[in-house]
């Protein structure tokens, strides 16, 4: 009925996107940029991109959605997002603090400033995280101008709570955290600690710097390499991974984590008899542990 209109290309790209269809997705959404709804339209192509595994371009969508809008919170959290998932601190950190210079309230900029900072300015990250927590039971996270928004690459951390409100109790649970490694004399047990903490919340980049730094301090640290390589795993890192998880069992060759981790590691790349033999060998350490027998099983 109107063929130049964008609105319906703009709402099939979402559907597509809930779908889980990233590239009709991409091409709604680029067919609607080039009906004229630009600003929305690269909102949807950087999440149709992400969806694809194509982070460079998914920045690129969203950092020429900002240039039309720079008050756009929901691109602006997304962005940060995906500069933490990279591993690139520094830029997530800038667009996490333009985000608090838009609003000095918002509890999801500071959770983020609170991981970022944990490691470096602990004082400043309580801060950070306290003031998250201050609004523990409701939240409202940045929601995108107009109506889109992918579920599919929401901020791991926050728990929908409908129409856009947020459970975000991870705060207070970080800063529990956080007192556990001050309280930790050893430096590099601290740093496993906090990498731990991290990987518990699904900030893969951090937890891999805090394992590196603890592998640093003690090259010997036999469950620090087997968090490494775990990380490096789960970060699509096999080769590396599989190395420090061989040199976790070499220190420790009784080590229950660096045997499961290798277990996960061959399962995740469908070598099974490999992963069976790992988690055999975990069982026969801890015989107790129920979890280890789960995954035995399912192997």
């Amino acid at each position: 009925l109107r063929p130049r209109s964008a609105v319906p290309f703009l709402r099939i790209g979402q559907v597509y996107l809930a779908q889980r269809r990233y590239e009709l997705a991409r091409e709604a959404f680029g067919q609607a940029y080039e009906l004229g709804a630009k600003e929305e339209a690269l909102m949807g192509l950087g999440s149709a991109y992400v969806g694809l595994g194509d982070e460079e371009r998914a920045t690129k969508c969203w950092r020429q959605a900002l240039a039309l809008d720079p008050g756009d919170a929901a691109v602006r959290y997304r962005l940060g997002q995906i500069y933490l998932e990279r591993g690139d601190f520094q830029a997530a950190q800038q667009e996490f603090e333009a985000l608090l210079a838009q609003d000095e309230h918002s509890p999801a900029a500071h959770y983020q400033m609170g991981l970022l900072l944990a490691d470096r300015d602990p004082q400043k990250a309580k801060e950070h995280l306290t003031k998250a927590a201050s609004d523990s039971e409701k939240c409202n996270l940045p929601t995108c101008s107009g109506w889109i928004c992918n579920p599919a690459v929401s901020p791991p951390d926050c728990k929908s709570g409908g129409s856009g409100s947020y459970s975000f109790t991870d705060a207070e649970d970080m800063l529990a955290a956080l007192e556990e490694v001050e309280r930790e004399e050893n430096e590099a047990r601290a740093a496993a600690l906090l990498g731990v903490a991290y990987l518990e919340r699904g900030e893969l980049s951090l937890a891999r710097r805090q394992f590196e730094a603890a592998i640093q301090l003690n090259p010997d640290y036999a469950e620090a390499y087997a968090y490494l390589g775990h990380v490096q795993g789960q970060l699509g890192q096999y080769e590396a991974g599989w190395d420090n998880l061989v040199k976790a069992v070499t220190l420790e060759p009784d080590s229950v984590l660096a045997h499961y981790f290798l277990g996960v590691t061959y399962r995740s790349l469908g070598m099974w008899e490999a992963a069976q033999m790992q988690f055999w060998r975990a069982v026969n350490l801890d015989p107790t542990n129920a979890a280890l027998c789960v995954d035995l099983a399912q192997t």
